[in-house]
């Protein structure tokens, strides 16, 4: 029961990595609970995001829980993703750039069609910053608005494959993070103005899913994650004084519903659709309810490898191809929705060690634009996924 020594290396250079990263900009994460994540597994980014009805013994799908039904040994996944983003407005362009860890996971097989495991994820990202100058009763001054942070999330998963058909699954994450916020007047001839505020989120929430193959060819699933309610501690500083008070904030319902299909023996197509009840809830960072329901598409294919040993080493590649289109839940300044649309494509690339693969998948989008949002930006996305497995508790054969 030895860990590949690479293997190990590699996962302590990317948790480095992920804690010397800098800051992306997003102007859409200002509101809420910021910009939402959305990177399940390697082969799934590469998808588009489809793979709710994806049961895949290769990887750890975190897009529905019952996917873990498939695992047939001890696998473990790290993801790192490198985004590139370049905000535009009426007046420049404005590029940041940020790496970090996505988030890692390790499921157990102990046999008989279970699996079971946990990991942590990045549920949300908060980074933003708007500076400009101005002049107030012939005063001038520079203001300022920032922000960065987010929510994470540790999760344990408990899967179940019944005769090779149906897969169930829950899973429990217990939400944590905070979320940094300054309001900064900097005047020439005045007192300044500086305000800070520190929200610290904790809460358990669910979710549960199902996939069933009605025939070798189709897959069908679907997820259901539970609303709850998250504790926010708030800790507001001034030049005058600092409070503390804590307040109870809504997690919304999501639905989702997915299918996949074997065109071919070699080709798969699938498909997601997820709904976000954001309009039901009730406060989040202390804002009354002014957010609307997000719904995420996402389509994918993707041409898998040679069943037989192939003599040349890119027919042992998957290739992968997707394209996802969402609204998201924060409305623009101006009280405009804000749509997203993602192009994604990727490689599934087998390492010698078996069982392991490597999963690089490319991201281009756009999200809101200078005509319906004041601003817009465009994503370019880096996503790297190590995945290792092991029989740990599997006897071997001799």
């Amino acid at each position: 029961m030895q860990i590949n020594k690479q293997v190990s290396l590699i996962v302590l250079a990317g948790l480095l990595w992920g804690y010397q990263g800098l800051q992306a900009f997003s102007v859409f994460s200002a509101n809420g609970l910021g910009e939402m994540r959305v990177f399940p597994s390697g082969r799934v980014a590469a998808l588009g995001g489809a793979g709710i009805a994806l049961a895949d013994s290769q990887s750890l799908n975190l897009a529905n829980p019952a996917a873990w039904g498939a695992v047939n040994r001890t696998l473990m996944t790290i993801a790192m993703v490198a985004d590139r983003t370049v905000i535009e407005d009426s007046d420049n362009l404005n590029p940041s750039f940020d790496a970090g860890l996505e988030g890692f996971s390790i499921a157990f097989y102990p046999g008989r069609g279970w699996a079971f495991g946990g990991g942590l994820q990045r549920v949300s990202r908060v980074s933003y910053g708007f500076y400009w100058q101005d002049t107030f009763v012939e005063h001038n001054y520079e203001e300022s608005l920032t922000g960065k942070g987010g929510l994470n999330a540790a999760f344990f998963s408990l899967a179940h494959r019944h005769r090779g058909r149906l897969f169930l699954g829950v899973s429990a994450r217990f939400l944590f993070g905070q979320i940094y916020r300054r309001w900064k007047v900097d005047y020439d001839d005045l007192v300044d103005t500086d305000n800070r505020s520190t929200s610290i989120f904790k809460g358990w929430q669910a979710e549960g899913g199902i996939i069933y193959r009605l025939t070798p060819r189709l897959s069908l699933g679907a997820t259901v994650g539970g609303p709850s309610r998250l504790t926010r501690t708030l800790r507001d500083t001034t030049q005058a004084d600092t409070s503390r008070w804590e307040e109870e904030v809504d997690w919304p319902l999501s639905l989702g519903v997915g299918v996949t299909y074997n065109l071919h023996p070699r080709i798969l197509v699938c498909s997601d659709l997820r709904w976000v009840n954001w309009a039901g809830v009730s406060s989040v960072m202390g804002q009354k309810s002014g957010y609307q329901n997000s719904y995420r598409l996402a389509l994918g294919g993707e041409v898998l490898p040679r069943s037989e040993k192939p003599r040349r080493y890119y027919q042992r590649v998957s290739y992968r191809l997707g394209v996802s289109f969402q609204t998201l839940y924060c409305k623009s300044a101006n009280e405009n929705p804000v749509n997203e649309l993602f192009l994604t494509w990727g490689f599934g690339i087998p390492l010698p060690r078996a069982a392991s693969r490597l999963d690089v998948v490319f991201g281009v989008g756009r999200r809101g634009s200078v005509e319906e949002n004041n601003a817009g930006e465009k994503v370019f996305q880096l996503s790297l996924f190590l995945c290792s497995g092991e029989r740990w508790f599997q006897r071997r054969v001799k």
